[in-house]
């Protein structure tokens, strides 16, 4: 017989079943009848964490016993007790905000139970003819599969309904690809763009982003601390990024997956951008003073603090395109113009730039920047025509 822990009805149980899993057990009264709930885990630890949310719930008014628990009431306990205890601020906002504004008006008021994958096909229908974004689309079906995946190891529900549906797709596929389409400076482009900055106090950041294809949060992240500019080439090690809170205020989050956490060999450029800025920084620690607050960064606001990103781009970024007179990208594509001018105007390997962008292989790395081949391809043949041209006339 397997051994249960000696608690009362209204304590639970927890106890390890032939099967090897652990089984939390808790019997409650529902208008005046016993219930008992049950959920199955790998760990005593899970199932001990299960019990103690059963009881909270329980206590809480909140009972999912499969005929009373609704969607929206199982989403508002995963989100509390799931996601947001394991991921990182940003990431959780993402999630309940898919649920707030977008599943739980739809489908919130379905029993957990009786949620059908027809009910969830015919919520991905409405989403598409209401214009939201592929996206938007995705993040949502990812977020209500999680959830359920979820329910299923809490013992909620048998099966995950939303693995039987068809994942949200673009309507039509050119438009997808086409309103999706990024901008991305040529390498003239990139030099109007640090010759307009010169002696702006961003300069030096503009030169790293075009020249390292980090990301605006990688870039305002950046400590002294992750760089070695002693070695040849000079090294750059990427740990963090720098994130903001919903309500206001910054936090540091290490960067993910495996590749994100990469060494860039920097160029010539980047270099020099880097020492001078390190040479700026200094000048602007000493005219502040005690008002320099010390954090490490590379490219830290006047006084020392981590940089607003909107306040960079909106009163820096955008006023100094219009100065050099370039296109209205976002800072973003500068990560883009970094990948585009190694790939096509200084012939880099695909596998390079896939490994310096921290793509996981080299078909995302092409699938992103394929749009640029046909005029990449226009220029080529244009230079090979006048290669023929000039030996066809030589034979003569």
């Amino acid at each position: 017989m397997p051994r249960k822990s000696k608690k009362g009805n209204q304590e639970g149980t927890v106890y390890k079943r032939k099967d090897g899993r652990y089984e939390a057990a808790l019997t409650y009264r529902v208008n005046g009848k016993l219930k008992r709930r049950r959920s199955y885990h790998r760990t005593r630890v899970e199932a001990d964490r299960a019990l103690t949310r059963m009881k909270a719930e329980r206590d809480g008014g909140i009972v999912l016993d499969g005929r009373n628990a609704t969607l929206k009431e199982y989403l508002r306990t995963w989100l509390k007790d799931s996601i947001e205890p394991s991921v990182d601020p940003k990431t959780y906002e993402g999630y309940e905000v898919a649920c707030r504004v977008h599943i739980v008006p739809a489908l919130g008021h379905i029993r957990l139970r009786n949620l059908k994958p027809s009910e969830i096909q015919a919520f991905y229908s409405a989403k598409s003819r209401e214009g939201l974004s592929l996206r938007t689309r995705q993040n949502i079906h990812g977020t209500l599969k999680r959830a359920l995946k979820q329910a299923v190891k809490w013992g909620e529900i048998a099966s995950n309904p939303a693995e039987l549906v068809d994942p949200p797709k673009g309507l039509d596929a050119e438009d997808e690809e086409s309103s999706e389409e990024i901008r991305a400076l040529t390498n003239e482009e990139a030099l109007r763009l640090f010759e307009a900055a010169r002696g702006t106090r961003w300069e030096n950041l503009y030169v790293v982003a075009v020249r390292t294809g980090l990301r605006q949060g990688e870039l305002l992240g950046l400590k002294w601390a992750d760089l070695n500019l002693d070695v040849s080439p000079a090294v750059l090690t990427l740990r963090r990024s720098l994130a903001e809170k919903s309500g206001g205020g910054f936090y540091f989050t290490p960067t993910k997956r495996k590749r994100g956490r990469r060494k860039l060999a920097l160029l010539t450029e980047a270099v020099e951008a880097l020492r001078r800025q390190k040479v700026r920084q200094a000048e602007e620690k000493k005219a502040m003073g005690e008002r320099w607050q010390e954090n490490g960064l590379v490219f830290p606001s006047s006084i020392g603090t981590p940089m607003n990103r909107h306040n960079l781009f909106l009163r820096y970024f955008k006023p100094l395109l219009k100065k050099a007179g370039l296109p209205d990208i976002t800072f973003h594509d500068l990560r883009h113009s970094f990948a585009t001018i190694m790939l096509f105007e200084w012939g880099v390997t695909s596998r390079t730039v896939q490994e310096m962008m921290g793509h996981s292989s080299i078909k995302i790395t092409m699938d992103i920047y394929s749009h640029v081949m046909p005029n990449h391809q226009a220029d080529e043949i244009r230079r090979l025509e006048r290669l023929f041209s000039e030996r066809a006339s030589s034979d003569f």
